[in-house]
């Protein structure tokens, strides 16, 4: 957002039944996706741990960044 980037590391990745809400958003990770199975059956959820934050700078207009 406004050109600052943030690079996590995932940390898990599991399959949870659809009505786990709770298991679903609320953990101690920084970043939590998650998405449905190709069935629709399940929830695939990813858990994230920020790795770094470069705070964008409005004095640099050319800066490129890239994503390995």
């Amino acid at each position: 957002m406004n050109g600052d980037v943030f690079s996590y590391r995932v940390e898990q990745v599991t399959e949870l039944e659809p009505e786990k809400i709770t298991e679903m958003t609320c953990s101690e990770y920084d970043l939590t996706l998650f998405t449905c199975t190709v069935s629709g059956g399940k929830r695939v959820t990813v858990r994230c741990r920020l790795e770094s934050f470069v705070p964008h700078d409005p004095m640099e207009r050319d800066t490129e960044y890239v994503f390995y």
